[in-house]
């Protein structure tokens, strides 16, 4: 069995869990190789934990924000959130996080019984 990469250095709280918790399953399913794609998976995590953050600031917050000239705008960290998020969709995309990425990377999905979806998704419903 491959060993999973340690949580890296300076991951923030939010990126940190992340990676605790979804790093070692892909790698153990053969998703991602803990050496080639590790800059990648610093990557993903980082976007993660931006995108958590700032979702955490919005609900502190509020989604919109009187701006200097007394015009109600959307909070700064809907951008924040939103490239993250894209950052994130993005990668995952390349590194078989989507049923359809890993149909063309190789990776077999069980007649929707796809244990990394089951994975990913644990604790949502």
């Amino acid at each position: 069995m491959t060993r999973s990469p340690r949580t890296p250095k300076g991951l923030s709280e939010h990126a940190g869990r992340w990676w605790r918790r979804v790093v070692p399953r892909l790698v153990e399913m053969g998703v991602v190789d803990r050496d080639a794609d590790y800059g990648r998976l610093v990557m993903l995590a980082q976007a993660w934990g931006m995108a958590q953050a700032a979702y955490d600031k919005i609900q502190e917050e509020g989604l919109f924000r009187q701006d200097e000239n007394n015009v109600t705008r959307k909070h700064p960290a809907h951008q924040v959130w939103r490239d993250s998020a894209n950052v994130y969709n993005s990668l995952g995309k390349e590194l078989g996080l989507t049923p359809m990425s890993r149909s063309r990377l190789g990776v077999k999905d069980d007649d929707g019984n796809d244990e990394l979806i089951q994975f990913l998704t644990r604790g949502r419903k």
